[in-house]
């Protein structure tokens, strides 16, 4: 097999290295048949598998204002795999056919904070989560969902809302008969990305260690055939919330320096993803691409470098890799990430329009605050390297005078905003 090297890479400067490492070796399993999925911490090599049939739901519970809501795509009994649909029009007190559901829904993979659930949002409007709706205190639902299960059963599904820390959700079968309501508290989950849920067995499951980097896994993407786009169950690799990666392609990877990347960190959490290793269908063997790499900035802010060295397939489910610490970044200084911040129009009657520029390309948050220090709005944006404009719409904020926020990257600026009637 070919060799790769995996490099992980972060976006913190300027910076010093220091405390340069030497390799070692890890190898994770996802089990015969990929049945399993395993979360990986790449400083000890610890990890932690579990069977991926544990699970059903997982509710993103990392912050008080996430609400991410995923299904389990990897999981497959007898070859059938979950599938998720909206029922548009329905209400859960509907009995609903398969001829009422919509397009099926995926997981993107992007962000914790976002699941199959949330797909639907209307990204023009900050209120919407996809499955519900903020009103300044919390999220409502506001639509049905059908979850086939992997026995090929159906369940209709309810988000009814995310209120104080709590997601009430229920389900029941399409008929109304065997219906379950359950409440999923984010205080219980302290420390965790993601609330995990059995439909299965009308129980929540602690499956998720804390402080883990990675997580070997199977999940239903768009990938190309060479001709078209069709939806592939696939084994990959996923990141944890507030870790960020690099990737360097056509490199030396025993030569290459993340310094070179330092615009391109991204905190998607399937950077990583699956096309690192490649299927020769005439030899029936895995390969792995030899020029590529990343880079990884762990919580402690250690920089490591790996390397895919084999991936055995199905059989064992293993892939191993070589890993390196580069080094730890230490700040020289406290670099601002932001300039030229404008509101307009301010003072405002509703929508206000947010532009500023930016150093480089790096997720953001924009938070309002009200007068008492309570969070009303919070927006996740994808800011890009040099001018940006962010339309804030629908805010429906009394009048007053509010706080509003820019963070990213460890800055942090803030700016006054006027409501007025």
């Amino acid at each position: 097999m070919r060799n790769l090297k995996w490099c992980f890479f972060m976006i913190f400067y300027p910076f010093v290295l220091i405390a340069q490492g030497s390799n070692a070796f890890d190898q994770i399993s996802v089990g015969n048949s990929y049945t399993n999925q395993t979360y990986y911490k790449v400083s000890d090599g610890s990890q932690s598998t579990i069977s991926l049939e544990s699970w059903d739901l997982a509710f993103s519970v990392f912050d008080d204002y996430d609400a991410g809501i995923h299904y389990n795509e990897g999981a497959a009994l007898n070859g059938a795999i979950m599938e998720l649909f909206e029922a548009p029009n329905k209400l859960f007190s509907d009995n609903i056919g398969l001829a009422d559901l919509d397009t099926l829904l995926l997981n993107e993979e992007i962000s914790w904070n976002e699941g199959a659930f949330n797909r639907l949002k209307d990204d023009t409007n900050g209120n919407d989560r996809g499955w519900g709706l903020y009103d300044g205190t919390q999220v409502i639902g506001n639509r049905v969902f059908v979850l086939k299960l992997r026995d090929e059963s159906y369940k209709k599904i309810f988000i009814q809302h995310l209120n104080g820390g709590s997601y009430q959700f229920k389900y029941a079968n399409l008929d109304g008969t065997n219906e379950v309501s359950h409440s999923i508290n984010k205080a219980n989950h302290n420390g965790k990305t993601l609330a995990y849920y059995s439909i299965t067995n009308n129980e929540e499951v602690d499956i998720e260690p804390l402080n883990w980097d990675l997580l070997f896994t199977r999940y239903t993407t768009l990938a190309t055939d060479g001709m078209t786009f069709i939806e592939y169950n696939l084994t990959g690799v996923l990141s944890n919330e507030g870790i960020r990666v690099a990737q360097a392609n056509n490199v030396d990877v025993n030569t290459v320096n993340y310094s070179s990347y330092s615009n391109d960190f991204t905190s998607e959490i399937k950077k990583i993803g699956h096309d690192w290793k490649t299927f020769n269908q005439t030899f029936l063997t895995w390969s792995i691409e030899p020029d590529r790499a990343y880079f990884l900035k762990d919580e402690n802010q250690q920089v490591w470098k790996l390397v895919f060295i084999d991936f055995e397939g199905s059989s064992t489910g293993t892939t191993t890799i070589e890993k390196e610490l580069v080094g730890t970044l230490t700040t020289t200084e406290n670099p601002m990430l932001f300039s030229e911040i404008l509101l307009a129009p301010n003072p405002t009657q509703g929508d206000v329009q947010l532009i500023f520029s930016q150093e480089n390309n790096s997720d953001i948050q924009v938070d309002i605050f009200n007068a008492l220090g309570q969070k009303m709005h919070t927006f996740p944006f994808n800011g890009k390297a040099g001018l940006n404009v962010i339309q804030l719409e629908s805010l429906n904020l009394p009048s007053g005078i509010y706080s509003l926020s820019l963070t990213g990257e460890g800055s942090r600026v803030t700016k006054q905003l006027v409501v007025v009637e």
